[in-house]
């Protein structure tokens, strides 16, 4: 008797990381594993773009906050380190000079770039008065401003958060006062919702300014003395969600999204509304000084936000493809993340850094690059998995014994000796290489030249990089209702997955 054919496919991978749901329960465009995987808008899985040291030797302790200040005539680099102010400009090699302070060098400070009515400047939080730098001097606790470890910019004002007060700068004032409060034309409020009065940070969304408590969300909005109007309790945007990580909040589009303890979740000026994440219990089991190490940052030339969980790596949620991806290991775990934002080249593009614990700079996403920790001269570098393990393969039928034959890949893997394959089935698992043939070189076709035959097996037309895709097959055997597949891939090169298919035949039930 002829056994009928079963098929299964992974049709591609836009619905990312699923690790909460039950193995049946998966899209077929979910998966089990992505590490240091980024997602296409079209739904492939690729290896995560390498990293590259920014300076030459590290800064003497950690990198705790930064920004980067676009001006009018040039885009300056304002990073805290070790107490001190340091800036410089976005290259390879990177140059910093040390604008010396004695800022805190155990709180991770806010800074928010601010235009007031005749200057602007880079406001500093780091938990006692505030600080500002100019671009050529930095002014350290400044009189008439509170103890403030959290600030935002908004319209016309600067804002800071401190136990149950907000505090913002008077319209006329602005930086040659420095006021913040009720001083000189700025103002205060007492801002206490159910049990969550303590606010942690600000972010500026619309015509809004959402204002987090630990367990609650306020709302702040008017720009004048006249319209200013604080929505709280019942009358916020929550009463039950807030964070006490400052740094996970980051604004995109229509949506500020923040990490709690209940997971992630995004808000809009009138709601707050879940994310689906894998990130659920990782979060519940942080420490407080975990919680204050967390960061987020915008990549925006990705359609990424990006979340660095200390001892984890990082964690990106693609709001296109609306799937996760991650963790990013390598040079995020080797070296704890201790700051995060994204920064602009001098060709205006947006770049993202990140601040480690050991003192290095290092520029994500380098482009060509796929090794970590590549120097600032562009040599060395550490290689990372990129690893995908596909949804649980159960050939459309999880009641049937099956006996497994074949798994094909189709991808781009530029180094097949560095590339290979699990399957578990059964209690058995199989491993090996992928045996896979490179794509083509670029070709050029001639019009009219008599080596090249239209229509012809492998011809491309046109004059171009490598024809792309590629499929691999790899036998399988056993028996057994479902099975699993990995691959992995540890070279120092791109590389893509695009589908994976599983064959076999079916034979009874179980």
């Amino acid at each position: 008797m002829t056994l009928p054919e079963i098929r299964d496919r992974q049709e591609g991978f836009a619905g990312g990381l699923n690790t909460s749901s039950d193995d049946a329960a998966l899209a077929n465009n979910e998966c089990r594993v992505l590490a240091n995987a980024q997602l296409s808008t079209r739904g492939a899985a690729t290896k995560r773009g390498g990293t590259q040291r920014t300076l030459a030797s590290p800064l003497a302790a950690a990198i705790r906050g930064g920004l980067s200040w676009q001006q009018t005539a040039s885009v300056q680099q304002v990073l805290v380190a070790n107490g001190r102010l340091w800036t410089g400009t976005l290259g390879i090699p990177m140059t910093l000079t040390d604008r010396g302070g004695t800022l805190s060098t155990t709180v991770y400070p806010t800074l928010a770039v601010f235009k007031g009515p005749t200057a602007e400047g880079v406001y500093i939080a780091d938990g006692g008065a505030l600080n500002f730098w100019n671009g050529t001097t930095l002014t350290e606790n400044i009189a008439n401003t509170p103890a403030l470890e959290s600030i935002v910019a908004w319209g016309p004002r600067l804002f800071g958060f401190k136990d149950d007060t907000v505090y913002w700068s008077s319209t006329t004032s602005g930086i040659n006062g420095h006021t913040l409060g009720a001083l000189a034309g700025g103002g205060q409020a007492i801002v206490r919702t159910y049990g969550g009065q303590e606010l942690i940070a600000g972010a500026p969304l619309k015509n809004s300014l959402l204002m987090f408590h630990r367990s609650a969300i306020s709302r702040f909005t008017g720009a004048t003395l006249d319209d200013i109007n604080i929505e709280a309790g019942t009358s916020g945007i929550s009463g039950d969600v807030g964070t006490v990580a400052k740094r996970s909040i980051i604004t995109v589009e229509n949506a500020v999204y923040f990490l709690t303890d209940r997971g992630v979740f995004a808000a809009s000026e009138t709601s707050v509304e879940p994310v689906s994440s894998p990130l659920e219990r990782t979060l519940a089991g942080l420490t407080k000084t975990q919680w204050a190490q967390v960061a987020a940052v915008h990549a925006r030339a990705f359609n990424e936000v990006r979340w660095a969980i200390p001892g984890v790596g990082i964690f990106v949620y693609n709001y296109r493809t609306q799937g996760w991806s991650g963790p990013w290991t390598g040079a995020f775990t080797s070296s704890g993340v201790t700051a995060m934002w994204d920064a602009t080249d001098t060709d205006g593009r947006n770049v993202i850094l990140t601040g480690h614990d050991d003192g290095h700079l290092l520029w994500n996403d380098r482009g060509g690059i796929f090794l970590d920790n590549v120097t600032s001269a562009s040599t060395g570098g550490s290689t990372y998995p990129f690893v995908v393990q596909c949804k649980r393969f159960y050939g459309q039928d999880y009641t049937l014994t099956k006996s497994w034959r074949t798994v094909y890949v189709l991808g781009d893997i530029p180094d097949p000796a560095n590339a290979s394959y699990e399957v578990t089935s059964g209690g058995q698992t199989i491993t090996g290489a992928i045996p896979y043939d490179a794509p083509m070189a670029a070709l050029t076709l001639t019009w009219g030249d008599p080596t090249t035959t239209w229509g012809a097996a492998g011809t491309v037309w046109g004059a171009g990089a490598a024809a792309g895709l590629e499929r691999a097959r790899m036998a399988l055997h056993g028996t057994a209702p479902w099975c699993d597949v990995t691959v992995r891939y540890t070279g120092d090169a791109a590389c893509r997955i695009s589908i994976i298919d599983v064959m076999g035949y079916a034979r009874r039930r179980r």
